[in-house]
């Protein structure tokens, strides 16, 4: 009730000085189009000089009062920061209004004069911006930080095999989680680089009850296990950095909210490479693990792309990496999915 009564208070002093200063927010000014000034506008500007120095002056009070909730300061010394800013506000006010009357008085007194007229508007001594008291000014940012999370389905491709020859499509599956930045290369963010850091898990479900064997010379092959298989899985668990090249509009903030496509790569480390069995033997239920790490490759790498509206984005990305580095069998991991940017 006490800050109530204070801010009418305030509030009345306002009215009574004719509070207000520009902030270098108001300039007032007739643009030179015209024929002939319009000093009606002038007068309507006086309004809004003491709409926006109340605005201010309420945001003002609030600060002082979160800060006095949080004890940062004393009740004394948030009444004084109060008296301080009223008397800005109002001082800001009178100095404006003071601008402005000048303004009218000039035009008022060149009106007749056409010489002194088209002198006065050549020289742009007059202008009138408009405030939008209801309106923030926003920075424009040139990088935002994303979650992203890519999940599809992925699979083996190459030396004469194709999409789904030894894996099953549906049972193998690519999952990635990371955060990305977004940097505007252009003045207005449409080209931007996009990088980061992302966890992936590449995921093979063996066909038809099979599952990989270690054979001699580091070779890897698919074998008939010999009974059935409840779990056949193979995983690569990589941590890669992407790097994209983005386009695509942004809004006022700079961000990237509606279409957008990108092109570019990853590269990174293999963490683990591991087979992971389930079956029944004599009656029990078993569970085995067998690793690949040195099977596989350490160094990761590959290419992708990604093409979407707003959130949402369908991607694809292609190992250039084989899955196992000495086979004489040369295969690569293809994912393609869905796109998620929160």
């Amino acid at each position: 009730m006490k800050n109530l009564q204070y801010f009418l208070l305030i509030s009345g002093m306002l009215f009574f000085f004719f509070p207000l200063q520009a902030q270098t927010e108001i300039g007032v000014y007739i643009d030179k189009s015209e024929d002939n000034p319009d000093i009606e506008k002038l007068e309507k500007q006086k309004e809004k000089v003491r709409e926006k120095e109340k605005h201010l002056l309420k945001q003002k009070i609030k600060t002082i009062n979160q800060a006095i909730e949080k004890e940062k300061i004393s009740e004394e010394e948030a009444e004084n920061q109060k008296k301080t800013a009223a008397k800005k506000h109002a001082k800001n006010i009178e100095d404006q209004i003071q601008i402005i009357d000048t303004n009218i008085a000039l035009i008022s007194r060149n009106l007749e004069d056409h010489d002194d007229k088209l002198y006065y508007q050549k020289m742009r001594y007059l202008k009138k911006i408009e405030i939008d008291t209801t309106k923030k000014h926003k920075k424009f940012y040139k990088t935002f930080g994303d979650v992203v999370i890519n999940t599809g389905f992925s699979n083996t491709v190459g030396s004469g095999k194709s999409f789904g020859d030894d894996f099953s499509v549906g049972g193998s599956r690519f999952f990635d989680i990371g955060y990305e930045w977004s940097t505007g290369i252009t003045k207005n963010n449409f080209l931007r680089f996009r990088y980061g850091v992302n966890l992936q898990f590449n995921g093979l479900k063996a066909k038809d009850d099979q599952f990989l064997v270690k054979k001699d010379e580091n070779q890897v092959e698919l074998e008939d296990f010999g009974q059935s298989l409840k779990k056949s899985k193979f995983r690569m668990d990589n941590l890669v950095v992407p790097l994209y090249i983005e386009l695509g509009p942004v809004n006022s903030l700079g961000y990237a909210d509606k279409f957008k496509i990108g092109l570019g790569g990853y590269a990174g480390l293999n963490l683990k490479s591991i087979q992971k069995l389930k079956y029944k033997q004599d009656g029990y239920r078993v569970k085995s693990k067998n690793y690949f790490n040195s099977q596989t490759e350490s160094f990761v790498y590959g290419l992708s792309a990604f093409v979407g509206y707003d959130s949402w984005a369908l991607f694809v990305k292609y190992d250039l990496n084989p899955v196992f580095k000495d086979n004489k069998t040369e295969e690569k991991i293809l994912a393609f999915g869905v796109r998620m940017m929160f």
